[in-house]
C-alpha cells in the first residue's frame, strides 16, 4: 500500500508544479482569497500523502516536512519568474499552515480512533 501512496504523492507533486506554472484565467466573480485556502488545502493534503507514503511517523522523521516547506517555497520562487503569476508571502503562509494544521489535526483523530 506505500507503494500506491508514493505513487500518488509523486504524482502530485508534479501537478502541483504543472498547477502552478500554468496562466489560469479567472472568472469576473473572484472568491476572496480562494488561491490561500487552495495553498492551505494543497499542502494539507500533500502532508497527509506525505505520511502516508513513510514507514515511520512523519513527527518521527524530519526530512520529509523540511521538505514540503522548501517545496512551498520553490513553488513560489518559481512563480515569481513567470510572467503571467506572481509569488506571494501569504500564498506561502498558507501552504505552510496547511502543513502545520495536519500536525495539529490529525494526531488528535488518531488519538480517537
Amino acid at each position: 500500500m506505500i507503494f500506491f501512496y508514493r505513487v500518488a504523492l509523486f504524482l502530485s507533486f508534479l501537478t502541483v508544479i504543472y498547477l502552478a506554472g500554468i496562466e489560469i484565467k479567472v472568472a469576473e466573480l473572484e472568491l476572496p482569497y480562494v488561491d490561500k485556502i487552495l495553498h492551505f488545502i494543497v499542502f494539507f493534503f500533500l502532508t497527509g500523502l506525505m505520511d502516508l507514503s513513510i514507514k515511520t511517523s512523519l513527527k518521527l522523521s524530519k526530512m520529509p516536512t523540511i521538505f514540503l516547506i522548501f517545496y512551498a517555497g520553490a513553488i513560489e520562487v518559481m512563480q515569481f519568474y513567470i510572467p503571467y503569476r506572481s509569488a506571494e508571502l501569504f500564498d506561502l503562509l498558507a501552504g505552510l499552515s496547511g502543513i502545520l494544521v495536519y500536525f495539529v489535526i490529525i494526531p488528535k483523530i488518531k488519538e480517537i480512533n
